[in-house]
């Protein structure tokens, strides 16, 4: 299957506020990790681990879950309504994985041809897709020293709006089929 992981640049209401959702995420999930990067005064780039596509549809992706617990604890989070907030969506699919200098090639003409399909959006198109109006970056294909590589995408501004996040996912299962 595909792989989707997420990256969140979150903000906290306060220092105990992120406190409690850092420590629901560190207790309740596995394979994830924090970084200083987000929004306001109290903030983590939360990441996780690729999950099956599959699971985000049936929403039982950890990423989807702590999207689902920050909507549902509003109160907690801080949004500062800056664009360059940002959530990225790193997809990886099979052949992608354990692949050939000749794949690595054709990967390498994938990314800007995805980059140019987001440049002949409109505004109004980038707000409904990916919640802001101006797109902070676009896609780079990254790898690891184990001829795997997948497509970062800092593309969505962070939401904790988990039907927002909904938008989110079915574009991003677009961007797998593009892909």
């Amino acid at each position: 299957q595909p792989w989707v992981g997420f990256e969140f640049e979150t903000g906290y209401a306060s220092n105990d506020a992120m406190r409690k959702c850092l420590g629901y995420c560190w207790d309740s999930f596995d394979n994830v990790t924090f970084d200083g990067e987000g929004e306001g005064q109290h903030y983590s780039e939360v990441t996780f681990a690729p999950a099956n596509l599959s699971s985000f549809v049936d929403q039982s992706a950890p990423a989807a879950q702590y999207m689902k617990f920050l909507s549902d604890n509003r109160e907690m989070t801080y949004n500062s309504g800056e664009s360059a907030i940002g959530t990225h969506v790193n997809i990886s699919l099979p052949v992608m994985r354990d692949h050939t200098q000749q794949t690595a090639q054709m990967l390498y003409n994938i990314t800007p041809t995805l980059n140019r399909s987001l440049g002949t959006l409109s505004n109004d198109n980038n707000l409904e897709f990916f919640g802001r109006e101006r797109l902070y970056a676009g896609f780079f294909l990254n790898s690891d020293n184990h001829n795997n590589s997948w497509f970062e995408g800092k593309l969505f501004r962070t939401t904790y709006n988990y039907a927002q996040y909904q938008k989110y996912i079915r574009v991003s299962r677009g961007l797998v089929k593009a892909i």
